[in-house]
C-alpha cells in the first residue's frame, strides 16, 4: 500500500463538487446548503465548467448564517461570507493533514493545475480513514484473539513471536485442537484463517489497501465467538473440588471424625463435628485464596501478552519485515 494522498480520499469518496455564486442571496445559500445536507460550502464569481473553478471568494457556512436569513434574507452571500482559506492540494499527504481535516467544516480540493474541484467534509473524513484502518483493525483483532486463545491452552509464551501463518498451523495440530471446545467445523475455520493470512501478506506487506475487508469483519465475527478463552492449567497445584455444602464434605470424608476421636479419647463426637467443620472451612478459604491469585496472575500475564503482542503487530505494519509463509 503507497503512501495516500489527498486524491485518495477524494477518489475514494467520489464526492461531488458543491459551490455557490457570490450574487446569491443569503435565503438561497442557506437552502443550497440545507437540500444538499452540507455544512459548508465555496462561493465563487465563477461559473463552474466541467465541475471545476479557478477561483474561490469564500466559504458559506450554515451555523454562522442560519441566524440571519430573517434579517437579511435578500442579501447577498458576499456581505456575509466566510474568509477563510479552506483549501488543500491533492497531492498532499493525508498523514500531514489528519488533524486539521477535522477542525474544518469544509475543503476545497485542487489539482496540480490549480483547478478546485471536489469538496469534503468532516463525514467523509471519517468514512475514509474508517474504510482505511478498519483492515488494519480487524487483521490485528484476529491475529490478537488467536494468539491469546493459543497461550491460554499451553502457557507457552514463544507463541506471540510466531507469524500467524505458524499460529494457524499451532492451532490446528493434534495437541492444541484436542484441548479445545470448538464446535465450528475444523476444515472451514482452517480456510477462514488461512484466507485471512494471506490478506493480511497482501495488505501490510505487498501494500494492497483494496482487499477484502467484509469477510475481515464476518471471520472476526466467527473467531471472537469460536475461540473462547479457556482457564489456563495449573501444574504446581492440584485441583481438588472443595463441597459447598459441610455435610457433604463430612459424608464424603467420615474419616475425618474417626481420626479425631482416634487422636483425642477426651473428645465427644460434637466436638469432633465442630472440629471437621472448622477444618472444613480452613479448606475453603485455602483454595478460594489460591483460585483469587491464579486468576490475578493469569490475568496480568494476559494482559501483558495482548500488550506486546498489540506493539508488535504495529512495528510489523510500519517495517513490513517480510510475509509469512
Amino acid at each position: 500500500m503507497d503512501n495516500l494522498y489527498v486524491k485518495n480520499m477524494v477518489l475514494a469518496i467520489d464526492t461531488k463538487f458543491y459551490c455557490v455564486g457570490v450574487d446569491w442571496t443569503l435565503n438561497r445559500v442557506v437552502s443550497f446548503l440545507i437540500e444538499n445536507d452540507i455544512p459548508a460550502c465555496p462561493v465563487t464569481k465563477a461559473n463552474t465548467k466541467k465541475n471545476v473553478i479557478r477561483q474561490i471568494e469564500g466559504y458559506a457556512v450554515l451555523k454562522e448564517l442560519a441566524l440571519k436569513i430573517k434579517e437579511y434574507g435578500e442579501n447577498p452571500i458576499s456581505d456575509f461570507m466566510n474568509d477563510s482559506e479552506w483549501e488543500l492540494s491533492d497531492n498532499q499527504y493525508i498523514v500531514d493533514k489528519i488533524s486539521v481535516l477535522y477542525r474544518k467544516p469544509v475543503f476545497t480540493i485542487k489539482n496540480n493545475v490549480n483547478q478546485y474541484y471536489a469538496t469534503i467534509f468532516q463525514k467523509d473524513v471519517t468514512w475514509y480513514l474508517y474504510y482505511v484502518s478498519s483492515r488494519f483493525m480487524l487483521l490485528r483483532a484476529i491475529e490478537n484473539k488467536l494468539t491469546g486463545f493459543i497461550y491460554s491452552l499451553d502457557q507457552n509464551e514463544s507463541i506471540y513471536q510466531l507469524p500467524l501463518g505458524k499460529k494457524i498451523e499451532k492451532l490446528f495440530s493434534d495437541d492444541i485442537w484436542s484441548l479445545t471446545k470448538i464446535g465450528f467445523d475444523k476444515s472451514r475455520l482452517h480456510e477462514i484463517l488461512n484466507k485471512c493470512t494471506s490478506i493480511r501478506n497482501d495488505f501490510l506487506h505487498f501494500r494492497e489497501s483494496d482487499v477484502d475487508a467484509e469477510f475481515l469483519k464476518n471471520s472476526w465475527d466467527i473467531i471472537k465467538k469460536e475461540l473462547k478463552y479457556i482457564a489456563p492449567k495449573d501444574t504446581e497445584i492440584q485441583d481438588i473440588t472443595i463441597p459447598l455444602n459441610f455435610d457433604e464434605y463430612l459424608h464424603e470424608n467420615p474419616q475425618i471424625v474417626k481420626n479425631l476421636l482416634d487422636k483425642n479419647p477426651s473428645m465427644t463426637v460434637s466436638e469432633a463435628n465442630t472440629q471437621a467443620k472448622n477444618i472444613w472451612k480452613n479448606y475453603c478459604e485455602k483454595y478460594k485464596e489460591r483460585d483469587d491469585k491464579r486468576e490475578v496472575e493469569h490475568n496480568r500475564r494476559w494482559n501483558e501478552a495482548l500488550k506486546m503482542e498489540s506493539y508488535n503487530t504495529l512495528f510489523e505494519y510500519a517495517d513490513s519485515y517480510g510475509s509469512d509463509d
